[in-house]
């Protein structure tokens, strides 16, 4: 219990350094809202689900444990929710592309309005069920890819169990 304080408590810190809104993306009480990040990036009406998945890409940096993104890497997302892992892989290197899937339709319109109001071109996102088949013919479409980031509500290990083995080299 202690230990889950001062993770929340280190969160809070650490959005405050990123958010100049900080105190609505913590504000339980609000419902919707525009987050604005210190570096410029906005991110239009999240709810609190989304400001949950933004903070653990922003101030967390969950995706970036084990690897960065490089200049001109290709990077696909899987579950692109409302783009926010899209926008900031575009925004963490120099000519990198990303290729993002998303089956909700409503998420897919917000990611596209995040990108316009971020003027972020080099994201292409579709609106489709990513499967392990989807994702083989991606790879085989674009040639590689350098960062895979895959969050597509408990459907991962059926993905990957799935994949051709060609898919990893």
């Amino acid at each position: 219990m202690i230990k889950m304080k001062i993770i929340n408590i280190k969160t809070i810190i650490n959005g405050i350094k990123i958010y100049s809104n900080w105190f609505e993306v913590f504000n339980p009480t609000k419902k919707i809202i525009d987050a604005k990040l210190r570096n410029g990036i906005v991110l239009h009406s999240l709810d609190r689900e989304e400001r949950g998945a933004m903070t653990e890409i922003f101030v967390k940096e969950i995706y970036n444990k084990y690897k960065r993104i490089n200049d001109n890497d290709i990077v696909i997302d899987i579950g692109a929710s409302t783009g926010d892992y899209c926008i900031y892989a575009v925004k963490s290197a120099k000519n990198v592309k990303v290729f993002a899937l998303e089956q909700n339709i409503v998420k897919v319109n917000k990611a596209l309005g995040n990108f316009r109001l971020n003027n972020v071109s080099n994201v292409e996102i579709e609106n489709v069920f990513a499967d392990s088949k989807k994702l083989e013919a991606l790879v085989e479409k674009i040639g590689r890819c350098d960062f895979l980031k895959v969050d597509c509500e408990g459907c991962e290990f059926e993905i990957f169990f799935s994949l051709k083995r060609e898919v990893f080299e």
